[in-house]
């Protein structure tokens, strides 16, 4: 787990200690009387929440992508990445890099779009016949 996620992990705890203390110690315990006190529940509820979700949701991807994975259409060669395999958002950076024979890697200028699902479509001229790297950032 990275450092972003365990401050996440974090808060969440943090979060969820206070829902439990605002509900048991100050509604239960003192009655249900007070509309401010059912109310100010909402909103650490809806924090937790997006706290919860917030971990579960990538800031980056990384795709290895072979020289057998190219796709030919027209004397252009294609790869698509899916929005559901990034899960980077509609509009994501993506940095392609190119595998080097002595195993680094050199950044790769190829044609990078996306669609209006959100799938990235990297485009080459020629085959290429080399691993490329590429890292999706949202």
């Amino acid at each position: 787990m990275n450092k972003k996620k365990r401050v996440l992990f974090i808060s969440v705890i943090f979060l969820v200690s206070a829902v439990i203390y605002q509900t048991v110690l100050l509604t239960i315990l003192r009655g249900w009387n007070d509309i401010f006190q059912i109310l100010s529940i909402v909103p650490l509820i809806l924090g937790t929440t997006g706290s919860i979700i917030s971990i579960f949701i990538p800031s980056s991807y990384v795709c290895f992508i072979s020289p057998d994975d190219w796709q030919n259409e027209k004397n252009e060669w294609h790869y698509s990445i899916p929005k559901k395999c990034h899960r980077c958002g509609k509009n994501p950076t993506v940095a392609t890099y190119i595998k080097e024979s002595d195993g680094t890697y050199a950044e790769a200028i190829l044609d990078i779009g996306t669609n209006n699902k959100g799938d990235i479509i990297l485009g080459a001229g020629s085959q290429l016949t080399c691993e490329i790297k590429a890292i999706i950032t949202g």
